[in-house]
């Protein structure tokens, strides 16, 4: 008698939480479909934008799009890389590269003189600024002195686009791009500062330096950088790279770090991205990058800013990218992104205004309203038949509007 009772009770417990279950389901989509109508009327009073529905995984979210398309044409996915190749594996004047190029260099903005003023009026408060001005303090020079020779001749899923820097394959000529640094750790004597050892791999310093020193450090830094992988393909390029930090303006003091390592790499399915990781123990250097990582970290991650970062203005079409053109200090290109292309599930390729230039490949690409604390876009190439340059691949993440 008392296991029947209890049986009862039970089963009415599971009845009313599959009823509750239902009315916060129900409560959720009709939270979306208002969310939606809110967007369309938006849109109603922009005549240049229109509603897209893009897919994240397998969930559907409402973004604003000038034009969401299909994947059309070869040429327009790839166009011509912006990897500056140099013509030998030192190189001191990269002025030249620029006097050579044909390209647009009014609309770069040095670090030194980029201001509010720059951005759209409704977009011009500190906080985007600050946002902005982290995104190029972590923005690195990618310098590679050696290409692979398992370099592909074309790209992956086409018969007859070249790979870039394929006829350079063994040779030891310097190319450069850009990349952004996603994440740092300090250790000491093998203990990660945010605790956990690390797999007793390494109980000091194992940069180049400490290597063949009799006395190695104790106390290192490790970061990441994210570049594209036609700039560092594989750990035959990542060995003969090194990444120049808080290069700003042509007086900068050389920061350089020569000990890099290929994590892996993303080539398929139209991605073309690469990660790396790098260690000093240079101490000035490594608190220096510490400081603006934790700093930035701590502003932009909380959810009320990520948000904040990723609202409505998203009807800006903003986008900005901070790069290295040429190989020169980093520049500021602030732009307006018009295509979002539909590749494979969950995952966009833009085509964007903001100006590039060779050296420009790797680079962090920033559309608000598709991004997080750090964009999954790396800056690709140019499509000079349509006058836009373009990023590879990226998934998106779903924002409250």
């Amino acid at each position: 008698m008392v296991r029947s009772k209890m049986k009862n009770c039970m089963g009415q417990e599971n009845k009313k939480m599959l009823r509750d279950l239902s009315s916060i389901i129900f409560g959720a989509r009709m939270s979306i479909q208002m969310a939606k109508d809110e967007i369309k009327e938006i849109c109603t009073e922009n005549e240049n934008l229109e509603v897209k529905d893009h897919y994240i995984g397998n969930e559907t979210a409402s973004a604003l799009s000038d034009v969401e398309m299909e994947d059309d044409g070869l040429d327009e996915i790839y166009g011509e890389h912006e990897i500056q190749e140099c013509e030998c594996q030192e190189e001191t004047n990269f002025s030249q590269y620029f006097q050579h190029c044909d390209k647009d260099h009014n609309k770069y903005i040095s670090i030194d003189e980029f201001s509010l003023e720059h951005l759209p009026k409704a977009l011009s408060d500190s906080i985007f600024y600050d946002y902005i001005k982290f995104i190029a303090d972590l923005t690195v020079r990618v310098d590679v002195k050696m290409t692979s020779p398992r370099r592909p001749e074309v790209w992956q899923r086409t018969k007859n686009v070249k790979y870039p820097s394929y006829d350079l394959r063994g040779k030891t000529n310097l190319r450069t791009g850009t990349g952004i640094v996603s994440l740092i750790y300090r250790f000491t004597n093998g203990i990660r500062n945010s605790g956990g050892r690390y797999e007793k791999k390494h109980t000091k310093c194992w940069c180049r330096k400490c290597q063949h020193s009799e006395i190695p450090s104790s106390m290192w830094w490790e970061f990441d950088v994210d570049t594209a992988s036609h700039v560092v393909f594989d750990e035959t390029e990542a060995d003969n790279t090194s990444v120049l930090l808080f290069y700003d303006r042509k007086e900068s003091q050389n920061v350089i770090v020569d000990t890099v390592t290929f994590k892996y790499s993303e080539v398929c399915n139209y991605n073309d991205r690469c990660y790396l990781q790098c260690v000093t123990c240079d101490e000035s250097l490594g608190k220096k990058l510490d400081t603006v990582w934790k700093q930035f970290h701590r502003k932009f991650s909380t959810t009320a800013l990520t948000n904040y970062i990723n609202s409505t203005r998203v009807l800006e079409n903003f986008m900005f990218i901070v790069s290295h053109p040429h190989g020169s200090p980093k520049m500021i290109s602030i732009g307006q992104w018009k295509d979002k292309i539909h590749k494979t599930s969950g995952q966009f390729q833009f085509t964007y205004t903001a100006s590039t230039c060779r050296g420009s490949s790797g680079a962090c690409v920033v559309c608000l309203g598709y991004t997080g604390l750090l964009s999954h876009l790396t800056h690709r190439g140019t499509r000079t038949n349509l006058r836009l340059n373009h990023s590879g691949t990226g998934h998106f993440l779903k924002y409250k509007v």
